[in-house]
């Protein structure tokens, strides 16, 4: 999907999706706490699925918001901090949430998945209006929708890699016959 789509669209509309889904799923298992075919669909499929397109595709995405020469140590302090805050302080959040309402895991499940995709389509706007780069590693790399955020990158230099592979494949194949 972010060969298609690009690494951008993925992250923000699985934390869109996270920000629409977080608490009415939260609220299923809220309302349904002994049913176990219940807390299989919530937590298995439903989380399952939000986690693993919002938590893989991340890391994409960091990684090509880093110049080659500070990408390891630049990719390893953000992750670190970022887990360490956020996976460090999320139980206690959630906890302190159960004060305020009997869904307050699932609020902050939504607002986690809000806040990523406010920062992504942020960053992109900001990429778009020239104010920061976002990549390092390829030129249309995030959004492959121009009806979304605008053309960004040029696909002409990928299309005359793809000529010349298969150019140099068709010669190749004329001098073994």
């Amino acid at each position: 999907l972010t060969d298609r789509k690009g690494v951008a669209w993925v992250v923000f509309s699985a934390s869109a999706a996270l920000a629409l889904c977080g608490l009415p799923l939260f609220a299923v298992l809220q309302a349904f706490p002994t049913d176990v075919p219940v807390a299989v669909a919530v937590v298995g499929v439903g989380y399952g699925i939000l986690g693993s397109l919002v938590g893989t595709t991340t890391f994409l995405y960091v990684v090509e918001l880093f110049p080659t020469s500070v990408r390891g140590a630049a990719v390893g302090i953000s992750y670190n901090i970022g887990f360490s805050v956020f996976g460090g302080l999320a139980p206690m959040l959630c906890e302190a949430s159960l004060n305020g309402s009997a869904l307050g895991p699932g609020l902050v499940l939504s607002f986690g998945g809000l806040l990523t995709a406010v920062t992504v389509l942020t960053a992109q706007i900001c990429h778009s209006q020239g104010l920061v780069k976002l990549t390092h590693v390829r030129e249309q790399p995030y959004f492959s929708s121009s009806a979304l955020c605008g053309a960004i990158g040029d696909n002409s230099k990928a299309k005359r890699a793809q000529q010349t592979e298969s150019s140099e494949g068709d010669s190749t194949a004329d001098e073994s016959s």
